[in-house]
């Protein structure tokens, strides 16, 4: 058996020992208590994780240079010679001059709250309730700051054939559902035991790293409904269901169950994966209005129509895909309730190619992990880009610092773009011509990130 698959076995053998009950919670009240109960009342300590961490002077730990590593919202330094094998839910680093190792495994639990995740005190309790908590023996147990973030440090002891191990073991909540479960595990009773000293510098560099986080570790705030007829809200006061296609949109039923009058507020539209500016057509008395905000008069019920302005600039002709927010405000403009972004089809089996009436062009503009920017044209003036959000979660996207031929452009673009959708930002007042050179810069929010980009040049 080589040394990761060992490795492992005895990892699986330790949370094995804590599934069957070997040692149950109750051991965390006798020969762990003192430590586990004063966990929940002592001062929390926090992990000295500093950039400028060095190496002590004759330790095994300056022999060697050191590379930062990320992991599943947590990031951390080990020696570059150090053995590393990975998958998406488990990373094992092994030491090359001694069996020392790291084991960082990730674990998705929607029963801890954001509350608790984000208390001391409730995360210690939460922890030691769940099934990711392994119970084997421990020495003690004590809540930690990594940065900002509350985790459980244990200190663990045990034995497997004729070898003794003493580990630090870090339960770290990351997003809102992830953990991460990072055990640093030093090996004793061999010829060639390490120093620790390695194992110690890993530990005092560890972080919460939001660019690594695992899209199953965070709310998107996303909820798909199906197929029309769906209902996007049913509660006391207020009920809406979208229950049909019109010729140019959507047929939405409200009843306000109220004794007060309901605000209805659209926002971010999109259709087949397009991103609109979004309205709702109502008639009174005799005419056609359009508005982002509808009113529906207490103890009434009434139809309206989901739409947009803008249909035409994607060729949109069929409606197969709807994504929407709304909020509702009392007559006060007390906001009442703010959905997620809603989902829902109007056929079975949406294809998204089938639906497809807009292509970007091949001119890109800017373009990372997260967004693709093209050069899309000119329209009365105003230059166009399209923008694609590459990820499966909201990104906003602004324009900054924007110039024509060196003359500044007070016209501000952003948008909020959904997963895989695309939209047009248009630089109004800009009065370009064909020939112009448009100088463009981009600030881009994502989960956990918000970052600015150098400024593009296109010429248009």
């Amino acid at each position: 058996m080589n040394r990761y698959f060992k490795k492992l076995f005895i990892s699986f053998l330790i949370t094995a020992l804590g599934i069957t009950g070997c040692n149950d919670t109750a051991g965390r009240n006798e020969s762990g208590s003192a430590a586990g109960q004063e966990a929940s009342s002592q001062a929390v300590e926090d992990i000295d994780s500093d950039d400028d961490n060095e190496p002590e002077e004759g330790t095994t730990a300056s022999e060697y240079d050191w590379i930062k590593k990320q992991f599943n919202g947590v990031s951390f330094w080990i020696p570059s010679t150090w053995e590393v094998e990975e998958s998406d839910s488990s990373l094992m680093i092994c030491d090359t001059k001694s069996p020392d190792y790291v084991l960082l495994d990730y674990y998705v639990d929607m029963d801890i709250s954001t509350e608790e995740r984000e208390d001391p005190v409730l995360f210690d309790a939460a922890i030691f309730e769940s099934d990711i908590f392994s119970r084997y023996d421990y020495v003690q147990s004590k809540i930690t700051m990594i940065g900002d973030q509350c985790a459980e440090k244990v200190m663990v002891n045990y034995s497997e054939g004729d070898n003794s191990y003493q580990g630090t073991v870090y339960y770290i909540p990351v997003g809102d559902y992830g953990i991460v479960v990072a055990s640093f595990i030093h090996v004793t009773d061999v010829d060639n035991k390490s120093d620790r000293s390695c194992l110690e510098m890993t530990i005092s560099t560890l972080e919460i790293d939001y660019e690594s986080l695992p899209e199953d570790s965070y709310d998107i705030g996303v909820t798909q409904l199906g197929v029309l007829p769906v209902e996007l809200i049913n509660n006391d006061e207020l009920t809406m269901t979208a229950t049909s296609v019109t010729e140019n949109g959507i047929s939405i039923k409200l009843v306000n169950k109220s004794e007060n009058d309901i605000n209805v507020s659209l926002y971010n539209l999109s259709f087949n994966g397009y991103m609109l500016d979004g309205i709702f057509i109502y008639e009174h008395s005799g005419s056609s209005i359009d508005t982002t905000i509808y009113t529906i008069d207490a103890g009434t019920e009434n139809s309206i129509i989901l739409t947009a302005n803008d249909m035409d600039d994607y060729s949109i002709k069929d409606i197969g895909r709807v994504g929407m927010k709304f909020r509702y405000t009392d007559d006060n403009y007390n906001s009442i309730y703010k959905s997620d972004y809603i989902l829902f089809d109007t056929v079975p089996d949406y294809d998204e190619e089938a639906y497809e009436s807009y292509f970007a062009s091949d001119e890109i503009v800017y373009q990372d992990e997260n967004v693709i920017v093209t050069y899309e044209g000119i329209e009365d003036g105003a230059p166009c880009l399209g923008v694609k959000n590459l990820k499966n979660e909201m990104i906003e996207v602004r324009g900054s610092r924007t110039s024509i031929d060196g003359e500044y452009v007070s016209s501000s673009v952003q948008s909020d773009l959904y997963m895989g959708t695309f939209c047009i930002l248009k630089i109004e007042g800009a009065n370009a011509l064909a020939g112009s050179e448009l100088q463009i810069a981009f600030t881009i929010r994502t989960t956990g990130s918000l970052y600015g980009t150098d400024i593009y040049s296109v010429n248009l």
